[in-house]
């Protein structure tokens, strides 16, 4: 089972993503760990550098999910036009967790964690636009479920352990107080989870060294959805 935490930069994903992952005794697979332990090898002179950094990184998080037969949880702000296929070669079966909220409140955030963050990141130089796109703000949403979780405010982490062992039973339920989670709220009523599975998004070919994440402005293709 590989738990895809996805959504765009400063969407509270990477927090997400650590909690659950000990929770559902998954190895954590995240995108940003790797790009800095390649930019404390190979450093980042520039922003360009940095994108091809990132690219490398998300290369990397899908060769070892690929080699992970136990499965994992991945976090990264995943392009959907070309992750919608890598992440369907995964050796396992998908639950995306697709973090969201307002437009300002994300680039907020993203601006303000930037002044803690590597400097090889380049931040400062990343648009507006270059953070929030019709690749970054919308699920991948492929073959799968995917629950939308609304990170404006707290997330019931337990509540989201019951949706997602729903979905996929193998996924152990680490929580002593499961009738409270199940009543809880987990940012969108799991009906809602079915309004994706028929939803085939955008099915574009690509390779992984067409991914650029955050790392670059991606343009509309028809049919896609709006950015919220």
């Amino acid at each position: 089972m590989f738990v895809v935490v996805n959504g765009p930069p400063g969407s509270g994903k990477t927090t997400l993503a650590h909690e659950l992952a000990p929770l559902l005794g998954l190895p954590l697979i995240s995108k940003d760990v790797i790009k800095e332990a390649l930019m404390g090898v190979w450093g980042a002179q520039d922003v360009e550098v940095s994108r091809r950094l990132g690219r490398a990184a998300i290369a990397a998080v899908f060769s070892v999910a690929g080699n992970t037969s136990s499965g994992a949880v991945l976090e990264a702000n995943f392009r959907r036009s070309v992750a919608r296929v890598e992440l369907a070669r995964l050796p396992g079966s998908i639950i995306e967790v697709f973090c969201t909220c307002p437009r300002d409140l994300c680039l907020a955030r993203y601006r303000q964690r930037s002044e803690g963050r590597a400097a090889g990141h380049f931040d400062s130089e990343r648009s507006d636009e270059e953070i929030w796109n019709e690749e970054t703000a919308n699920p991948v949403a492929g073959e799968w479920p995917v629950i939308e979780i609304d990170t404006a405010q707290p997330v019931d982490v337990q509540a989201l352990l019951i949706t997602l062992h729903s979905l996929g039973p193998a996924i152990p339920l680490h929580t002593p107080s499961r009738e409270r989670a199940a009543r809880a709220s987990v940012g969108v009523p799991l009906e809602r989870v079915s309004e994706h599975l028929d939803w085939k998004g955008c099915n574009h070919g690509g390779s992984v060294d067409d991914l650029d994440l955050s790392d670059g402005v991606a343009g509309k293709t028809k049919g896609e959805r709006r950015p919220r």
